[in-house]
């Protein structure tokens, strides 16, 4: 005795709706993601040739030539640093780390009371920000 054979419906699954959406979330993340912002405060930054890895980056002082003090883009002078500094800085987490942000003019003393006056309120990690020489 002879059986027929049925025929099957192929299922095919079309992938190119898929690889559209997937085209989309990479261009959607590649744009989201290469966008820094950069702080309003202008200062020429040193240059230097090695690069840092490092990406934490929790508070910022940024120190211009004309003497200017700021803590995360807020105007503080040299005397109320230290505890500005204190009040918005987690000194118990160990990825916290400060970045100084100093003009390429700053005297080099004021960097260093910076730096002193970090190393005095507690913080562990500092960090001098510089731009990657252009040849």
């Amino acid at each position: 005795m002879r059986f027929k054979r049925t025929k099957r419906a192929s299922a095919k699954i079309d992938l190119t709706p898929m690889v559209d959406i997937v085209f989309i979330l990479v261009i959607f993340f590649m744009v989201s993601t290469t966008m820094i912002i950069q702080p309003s405060i202008k200062v020429k930054l040193p240059t230097t040739v090695t690069r840092e890895v490092e990406k934490l980056k929790d508070l910022t002082v940024t120190m211009t030539k004309d003497g200017q003090i700021y803590l995360n883009q807020e105007k503080v002078s040299l005397r109320t640093f230290r505890k500005a500094l204190e009040e918005k800085f987690d000194l118990n987490s160990p990825d916290s780390m400060l970045v100084i942000r100093a003009d390429v003019d700053v005297r080099h003393g004021d960097v260093v009371e910076i730096m002193d006056q970090a190393k005095q309120a507690g913080v562990k990690r500092l960090a001098l920000a510089t731009e990657i020489k252009q040849d």
